[in-house]
């Protein structure tokens, strides 16, 4: 059986079935797409304001919630292994947030950063 995060990612929409595809389900299945790994975003009054990576991106964008780092909304990049730090890095250095740490560096690619 598919989970809706499969679902989500391999089908599209039903034309007339529209309990298939309920807001509940569809935050679902959003949801459970989030916990691949990955490059996040956090956005506080349109601006981003960190960019962090993850094998778990729910989780990790929790965690941020959860200690006390304020943001309106998070966005969502699929990506695997090493490409998922070296885009980290390409959007540090290219959005310069404010709450990403200046003084990481990045000399190691995973140093500084958010590996579950």
């Amino acid at each position: 059986m598919n989970s809706p995060g499969e679902m989500l990612r391999k089908q599209r929409r039903p034309q007339n079935d529209a309990k298939a595809w309920s807001l509940a389900r569809l935050k679902e299945a959003v949801r459970e797409t989030m916990a691949d790994e990955g490059v996040y975003l956090l956005i506080r009054g349109g601006k981003v304001t960190y960019v962090g990576q993850s094998k778990n991106c729910a989780r990790r964008i929790d965690s941020h919630r959860m200690n006390g780092r304020q943001f309106d909304r998070a966005h969502y990049i699929f990506i695997e292994g090493r490409q998922r730090v070296t885009l980290e890095r390409l959007l540090i250095r290219q959005l310069a947030p404010v709450e990403n740490k200046k003084d990481k560096g990045f000399a190691n690619p995973t140093e500084g950063s958010d590996a579950d």
